[in-house]
């Protein structure tokens, strides 16, 4: 029989009916099936199909495809790597959008970027002929769709694309290996998996063999707990989701990689959602080459919120850049395009040095972008900022006035906020210490605006008497008291909030608003509503959000059913989620979501529970269009506060700290 087995792997390294192996082998249709088996079992991806009323059987190789490779890299002199991610391009099918991954290359380039991760899916695969969805490909076999990628991937001086394929990819023919003996441009780290290293940091790239589930966080939440303790990844990138978004859980940095094309006919037909886009990722190291507790992991996510479907119809020529100064066509609509683009790129109180050193552009030719603005009527003003700095002024300066007036110069504009939730005042796990590290960190980053979340103060539920007593301060006077003396107070800086359930306790105790008494002496303090406050900054609208259910386990499923019940022509850009004490953001319905960790350590009541809690906040940079308040560019760091931040033994806050006021 082993004989036999071994004649049979041989003869199916090529396509050949069962018919034609039971001739050969001498051996009925059932002992080939058999022997078809055996070989799987061995290790062996023997396929079948059906081909012009004939099974067809041939063997893909040995399953080992999916082992694992190890690659290293060094963190650049000031202790960062930088890298872009993406995922599914699934080149060869009509939803393909070449176009788009075109310009996220273009961004690369321009960010000085130089390493692009594909987390799987580089091409649409295949499907067989009596397949439902073979005529959803405009290349339908393996080889052309080689060929295509080869020819037509991006290709720009000095990026480095490194990609994993999945499973379906690979076999006897390899699209990871054809693709990257081509192109030397294009590495190819394995099939389903890679690990990196960067530094003495553990990256892994997964392309998700299973699917995406209705709650969004599911599967990042399963994957980053099926690891033993040893094995964890500090990061994962995970692929073949075709969703955005970002937790830390079990102290790994998950990033969910979205999609870059548009929702094919078996999505549709599988109810599975298709976010668009590329997330750009910033690691800093420490003196040991770990992640730096302070500087952490900052990711941008690039969202895409419009796909072209007849973009495979389109000519694909590779797009090449050799410099990155760009040459001016004579023809109008290019010179529009590049004044256009080089107007975005000059960032408002940017240094005017700084953005000649990036682009490499001597004197000369910064003199010629300014005048090509100029003929487009993208008028520049270069000023000196409170240091003496030539920076770029466009426009109106930001501020914090929500009704600013219109501006209709099409540009993007950029935000920074710190966000802030749960602090529970007067609690005895109260981290004030945590709340005023967060605040001079905004004020260093000259940040002055800070959004709060809900239940600033801990309140008073009589029905609730643990013991010992949770609380240092009872009284609605003392709580509001303790808020008003103590709650950070940095000139230039204002606090938008919103109270929570906590927080209104105390009119359902007495009839007593604590917003009212804490805005007769804190006007950098505005409240925007109980339970819910909304505002907008150059016509990007934010939702703070405090809600007065219950946690769930899976991160997003609160958030996302919060978000479905909102109306299309009501939904917000950015929405803020407090309560839950957790740490999370997704894109969903194009719509940038994030739930808020507290700053109040586990109290009694979330340990009877078995509730987990986060300690931390969250610093974004949100980079809009003046004009319609798309988010084109979201740029998110999460501070989370570990077990050696956290003063845990009760009253120690409310005895050590003292307020933090810079005036």
């Amino acid at each position: 029989m082993e004989e036999k087995l071994s004649r049979f792997i041989e003869l199916t390294k090529r396509e050949v009916s069962l018919d034609d192996v039971c001739e050969e082998l001498e051996i009925t249709k059932l002992e080939a099936l058999g022997l078809k088996k055996q070989a799987k079992e061995a290790g062996y991806n023997i396929v079948s199909e059906q081909k012009n009323g004939e099974l067809i059987v041939y063997n893909q190789g040995e399953m080992n495809n999916s082992k694992e490779e190890n690659f290293e890299f060094k963190s650049d002199e000031n202790n960062e790597f930088k890298f872009l991610a993406i995922s599914n391009t699934l080149l060869g099918s009509k939803s393909q959008q070449l176009s788009i991954l075109k310009d996220i290359y273009k961004k690369a380039k321009e960010e000085g970027i130089t390493k692009i991760f594909v987390c799987g899916n580089l091409s649409a695969g295949t499907y067989s002929l009596k397949n439902a969805y073979h005529d959803t490909n405009f290349i339908s076999d393996k080889e052309n769709q080689i060929d295509y990628i080869i020819e037509n991937y991006p290709k720009e001086e000095g990026i480095t694309t490194y990609f994993v394929t999945d499973k379906k990819e690979e076999g006897k023919i390899s699209v990871g290996k054809r693709v990257s003996e081509a192109r030397s441009d294009m590495v190819y780290l394995g099939s389903s998996s890679a690990d990196i290293k960067v530094d003495n940091v553990k990256m892994k790239i997964i392309s998700s063999p299973i699917q995406q589930t209705y709650t969004v966080s599911y599967r990042p939440q399963q994957f980053a707990k099926s690891f033993r303790s040893e094995d964890k990844p500090d990061i994962l990138l995970l692929g073949g989701l075709n969703q955005l978004d970002h937790i830390t859980y079990r102290e790994v940095n998950v990033l969910s990689i979205p999609s870059l094309a548009a929702t094919t006919k078996e999505m549709e037909d599988k109810r599975r959602s298709n976010t668009i886009g590329a997330m750009a990722v910033k690691v800093t190291t420490d003196k040991s080459g770990k992640i730096d507790k302070d500087k952490g992991v900052i990711f941008t996510s690039i969202p895409y919120y419009v796909t072209d479907k007849d973009d495979y119809k389109r000519n694909a020529e590779p797009i090449i850049m050799t410099s990155s100064s760009s040459v001016i066509n004579n023809d109008d609509e290019i010179g529009k395009a590049e004044a256009e683009r080089y107007f975005n790129l000059m960032k408002h109180n940017k240094s005017v040095e700084e953005f000649k050193s990036k682009h490499h552009m001597s004197d000369a030719e910064f003199s010629g972008i300014l005048e090509l603005c100029n003929m487009y009527g993208k008028t520049i003003d270069i000023t000196l900022n409170k240091d003496g700095v030539p920076v770029f002024k466009k426009g109106i300066p930001k501020g914090v006035s929500v009704n600013k007036p219109d501006i209709t110069s099409n540009y993007i504009v950029e935000n920074e906020f710190l966000i802030v939730s749960d602090t529970h005042l007067c609690n005895n796990h109260q981290q004030l210490h945590l709340l005023n590290d967060l605040y001079k960190e905004a004020y260093d980053r000259g940040i002055d605006t800070v959004f709060h979340v809900g239940d600033i103060v801990d309140g008073f539920y009589p029905n609730r008497k643990p013991y010992p007593p949770q609380q240092f301060l009872y009284d609605f006077n003392d709580q509001a008291d303790y808020v008003i003396n103590m709650y950070p107070y940095v000139n230039g800086i204002t606090t938008y909030y919103i109270t929570g359930n906590h927080d209104m306790t105390h009119y359902r105790n007495g009839g007593a608003s604590i917003d009212h008494w804490i805005g007769k002496d804190r006007k950098d303090m505005i409240h925007l509503g109980q339970d819910l406050g909304q505002i907008e900054f150059d016509n990007v609208k934010y939702r703070l959000d405090h809600p007065g259910d219950g946690s769930a386990d899976s991160l997003s499923y609160k958030i996302q059913k919060r978000l479905e019940i909102i109306n299309s022509g009501d939904k917000p850009n950015i929405y803020l989620c407090g309560h839950y004490h957790k740490g999370y953001y997704m894109l969903y319905r194009n719509v940038h979501a994030f739930t808020c960790p507290a700053l109040c350590a586990t109290t009694s009541f979330e340990h009877q529970k078995g509730l987990n809690n986060y300690l931390g906040g969250f610093f974004i940079t949100v980079y809009s269009d003046k004009k319609t308040g798309n988010v084109e560019y979201l740029a998110v760091e999460e501070k989370l506060y570990g077990k050696n931040d956290i003063w845990d033994e009760p009253g120690k806050d409310k005895n050590k700290v003292k307020q933090l006021v810079i005036r």
